[in-house]
């Protein structure tokens, strides 16, 4: 007796990874199904999971982790290994640059005589398999710390990266690449005025957002990745002063959000419902006392909501991620598993799962 395509699919979105990914192998028509387009927007709607990517480092090497979260901060951890072209495992120099629509971004450098060649990668970490996409040769180059972000545009099923020098903590210039049809990178023509080094920018929608440390600016700042040219979308309303000391832009549920950490006494974490309109920003509060002892509130960034509401922390200073409990109001440390958990998780990043 075969299952109706649509009620087999409700069986499939309630399952791990791993089993999907399992299931696939089992004949061409369950390939079929969960490799359509379709079923992966299925999953990322229905699923009782919530997945995130994150990486551990240590004197030796950094590691890579898929972790598949349940409504009660149960979870499920995959250690990822992608397989690069001509680079070792044990070679410690790849890192992830990014992450969106299915797909991580890894970045590996390489000395040599005259400076460093940086290789990016495109993998997805359900199959492990990397393809170089991008090529920069930082030969005999200026001085500055380096900055490399990637987009997906929507409209045009496209990525760009983009390339920052900063000098003395200011922009000194930017770069972007468009994958698949640049060969090398290119000069923005308009300059990103108001982009200093942490300002800790976000991409989604197609644009790149950031906040500006200049209290002229009544806006969050976009570059559109399509047009490439700078512009802003509102803010949330009330928020003065609105500097990147004093708020952080994430994104949660597929929404732009804005977390507010003016106030000593309570985290404010506004999320846009609809993108670029003013009237649809709406605030959720969550208390200082709910925190673990010792910490600053500053420190914690939202970077997953589930679906009852609880929310996965990632604390940028001390590098660890924690579980708040909506119900409990009490906030817990993640510990992986099989790990020395003394050593700093660098990178944590919400992840949508691409089965195809």
């Amino acid at each position: 007796m075969e299952l109706p395509n649509d009620l087999f699919t409700e069986v499939l979105v309630r399952l791990p990874l791993k089993d999907i990914f399992i299931s696939r192998c089992v004949c061409r028509a369950w390939n079929t199904l969960i490799t359509t387009p379709y079923f992966t927007s299925y999953y990322a709607n229905n699923s009782p999971f919530t997945s995130i990517i994150l990486t551990q480092d240590n004197c030796n090497r950094t590691s890579f982790f898929l972790l598949e979260f349940g409504k009660n901060g149960d979870f499920i951890q995959t250690p990822i290994k992608p397989k690069l072209p001509e680079i070792a495992e044990t070679d410690s120099r790849v890192s992830i640059i990014g992450s969106c629509d299915g797909s991580i971004f890894l970045l590996h450098r390489r000395g040599s005589r005259d400076g460093s060649i940086d290789n990016m990668y495109l993998c997805n970490p359900l199959f492990e398999r990397c393809v170089k996409i991008a090529e920069d040769r930082l030969v005999n180059s200026p001085c500055g710390v380096f900055e490399y972000k990637v987009c997906y545009i929507p409209s045009t099923n496209s990525y760009k990266l983009l390339k920052f020098r900063y000098h003395g903590g200011s922009l000194k210039e930017a770069k972007i690449f468009t994958v698949g049809v640049d060969k090398d990178w290119r000069n923005l023509e308009d300059p990103f005025t108001f982009l200093e080094y942490w300002s800790e920018g976000v991409c989604f929608n197609g644009a790149y957002h950031w906040v500006a440390d200049n209290e002229n600016l009544d806006n969050i700042c976009t570059f559109d990745l399509l047009e490439e040219k700078c512009s802003g979308i509102p803010k949330p309303p009330g928020l003065l002063p609105f500097l990147s000391e004093t708020v952080s832009l994430t994104i949660l549920n597929d929404r732009l959000s804005v977390v507010d950490y003016s106030d000593c006494s309570q985290m404010n974490i506004w999320t846009m419902d609809k993108y670029g309109v003013a009237e649809s920003w709406f605030r959720n509060i969550i208390l200082l006392k709910h925190h673990p002892r010792n910490s600053d509130l500053e420190r914690f960034l939202p970077i997953a909501i589930l679906p009852n509401g609880n929310i996965i922390f990632y604390e940028m200073y001390s590098l660890r991620i924690y579980f708040f409990s909506l119900e409990e109001k009490k906030c817990s440390r993640i510990k992986l598993r099989g790990v020395d958990n003394q050593e700093p998780i660098t990178m944590a990043n919400a992840f949508k799962p691409r089965f195809s």
